[in-house]
């Protein structure tokens, strides 16, 4: 499913919206992408754990990649996909 390029990306939540549209502004503005941390704030929550997953949904839906190292997931490692 992620690999098939003809597919359609499957449609987000509200909150997902936000954080995409989040992460296209920042990366635009900065030219890398935020922390964990720096996302956290921008959604108005406390847990890396809710950014974690958020971003994961992202990721499955297929609008971004992240790059992971030793396991885990890089704090800036995390790529938009273009339509």
């Amino acid at each position: 499913m992620k690999g098939d390029c003809l597919m359609q990306k499957m449609p987000l939540t509200p909150r997902q919206l936000f954080l995409l549209k989040f992460l296209k502004e920042y990366s635009e503005h900065k030219g890398f992408m935020p922390t964990y941390r720096e996302i956290a704030k921008a959604l108005d929550v406390v847990s890396n754990n809710t950014v974690f997953h958020l971003l994961k949904a992202l990721e499955d839906k297929g609008h971004i990649t992240r790059f992971r190292e030793n396991g885990g997931c890089s704090h800036r490692g995390i790529e938009l996909v273009s339509n």
